[in-house]
């Protein structure tokens, strides 16, 4: 069957209308690794996503705020790297490109103003000492962290405790061979050159007050988490790295939450910051225009992340199409890390078929209208002219025409393309999420996926059976799984138009269904269910497949790679 062969990829949709705002917009998270085909919802069978090229590899996370005329990337950065490291992969110089400004957390052309302002800012009053400040226990820790790096046990007396929390975090880091100058924010001012304008989301003095305006108390709390840290601190930062350079926001997070694990700091340092964040975009999406907004990564990850920020105020990642294929070959990898982060992100699976793995309940609801008495012989019902094929068909699949004396021609149809496809639905695309351990929620039963096929007149089953008898050749069987692995469009649609190209096989097993899932898929969407949705690939297509039936109800639907 031509259904069964359609071939897979994996997009995302999520235009939310929000009360009092008419503007369809959309947080969507862009997939990391290079190859995968993404964009929207389908039918049949799924949604699917190809394999990375040779040598390709994750990267950072990249994240995509748009409506109708502004798009807004959001990029978590690293402040200070090893020389060396490569992050500035394609996605990332492509979404760069395209920005018309470059915002940072404060103005980097103020950088070095910014650092004098800082150790202006941190200067305790005349007779007062940092280890004046501190409990016997903790002076005693934080001496010997100094010691630890060479430095005299007064070297830090005449400053806040956080400054000197901050000088703490920085030093052994330095030694490990991290630099500002590697870090992605100066990479990127010195990739943006004049030709892009400047943004900063704070000022210095913002930053700066921060810091300086938390009680004693809590600055010195500050100051002893970092003390306390300080032996793995290197260690750690090498963990965050590597899980940054991944595209792994979860582990990021997980990280994250470790490191700074004081409610109230967290509150000031990440979580307030973040809802001021999100209120600029949310403002700066009402002008048109595209903007590459890079902040630290602990910002773009965890509780109360920017994203978590936007979704409160109703701009929100709202789901993911993947195309899916039914049967492949034993050993064919299609898992992709883009593929991976959307099934991480969602919070249900939408699939055409809940139950996929009751081979009884499929059976039955087969057996329930697969059989009438009195059909004509199964030669019979096809033309003359395709009649040696279904011979062929038959013995190829071990079978007689008196095997299907009873049964419908559609029935006949679908039993004779199982027996003679290369495929094993068991290495299905669709059965291996099923094992994903997400809620399921299915688009249809067996009894009504075996209706739509009862339902069809004659002719169209006719139709149906000379297509399973036409002999697929293992070389065209392998380009269509090519075409499916590698999100070939062109290739997809002629599969897809020949398979149905009589237009009531097409109406009923495409269009309608088509149709028919994308009201549900809408209010799934509505309800703000995160729904992974994988049904064929065939139904992502053209003009009448979900992604544009879902553009046309005010979504924005958008291939991300």
């Amino acid at each position: 069957m031509a259904c069964a062969e359609w071939s897979p990829y994996i997009g995302q949709t999520g235009a939310e209308r929000v009360p009092g705002n008419d503007r369809p917009m959309l947080l969507k998270r862009l997939a990391s690794s290079a190859a995968a085909l993404l964009l929207g919802l389908t039918g049949c069978a799924g949604v699917g996503v190809e394999t990375p090229p040779p040598g390709a590899v994750p990267g950072p996370a990249l994240w995509e705020v748009a409506d109708e005329d502004t798009t807004i990337y959001l990029f978590g950065t690293v402040h200070a790297l090893p020389q060396g490291k490569n992050w500035f992969d394609g996605r990332i110089e492509q979404a760069f490109a395209a920005s018309e400004e470059l915002v940072t957390e404060i103005d980097l052309a103020q950088a070095t103003a910014s650092a004098q302002s800082l150790a202006g800012a941190a200067q305790l009053p005349e007779g007062q000492t940092l280890r004046g400040l501190m409990a016997p226990d903790k002076r005693q820790a934080f001496e010997a962290s100094l010691v630890s790096l060479g430095l005299p046990v007064e070297a830090l007396d005449r400053v806040e405790p956080w400054f000197a929390g901050m000088t703490l975090s920085y030093l052994p880091l330095a030694r490990r061979g991290y630099e500002t100058q590697s870090g992605v924010e100066l990479a990127l001012a010195g990739r943006a050159g004049e030709a892009k304008k400047r943004g900063a989301l704070e000022t210095i003095e913002q930053q700066i007050a921060l810091f300086d305006t938390m009680p004693m108390e809590a600055q010195l709390a500050f100051l002893d988490e970092v003390v306390t840290a300080m032996p793995e601190s290197a260690n750690s930062l090498d963990a965050m790295v590597a899980d940054w350079l991944e595209g792994d926001a979860a582990g990021l997070a997980k990280l994250l939450n470790a490191e700074l694990d004081n409610p109230a700091l967290y509150q000031r340092l990440l979580t307030d910051r973040n809802a001021n964040w999100a209120e600029w975009i949310d403002r700066r999406l009402e002008q048109p225009g595209t903007v590459f907004v890079a902040v630290g990564a602990g910002h773009l990850a965890g509780a109360g992340s920017v994203q978590d920020q936007l979704r409160k105020r109703g701009i929100k990642a709202r789901g993911w199409l993947f195309g899916t294929i039914h049967a492949l070959p034993e050993g064919t990898r299609w898992r992709t890390p883009e593929f991976e982060q959307a099934l991480a992100d969602a919070e249900v699976l939408v699939v055409e078929i809940a139950n996929l793995a009751d081979s009884q309940a499929a059976a039955s609801a087969f057996a329930a209208v697969a059989r009438s008495p009195g059909l004509p012989p199964l030669l019979a019902r096809v033309e003359p002219a395709a009649k040696a094929e279904l011979i062929r068909a038959l013995g190829r699949a071990g079978m007689t025409e008196r095997d299907f004396a009873t049964t419908e021609s559609w029935a006949a149809a679908l039993q004779i393309a199982n027996a003679a496809g290369s495929g094993d639905s068991a290495n299905g695309v669709d059965r291996a999420l099923l094992t994903s351990g997400l809620p399921v929620t299915g688009l249809e039963s067996f009894a009504a996926q075996f209706a739509l096929f009862d339902r069809l007149p004659e002719p169209a089953q006719a139709e149906l059976l000379e297509q399973a008898a036409a002999d697929t050749s293992p070389e065209e069987e392998g380009a269509l799984a090519r075409a499916w692995l590698t999100g070939d469009l062109a290739a997809l649609v002629q599969t897809t138009d020949r398979g149905l190209a009589d237009p009531e096989l097409r109406r009923v097993l495409l269009t309608g269904r088509n149709r028919a899932w994308a009201g549900r898929i809408a209010a799934m969407i509505e309800q703000g269910r995160y729904p992974l949705v994988a049904v064929g690939a065939g139904h992502m297509l053209g003009g009448e497949g979900l992604p544009a039936l879902l553009a046309a109800q005010g979504y924005k639907v958008s291939r991300l790679q």
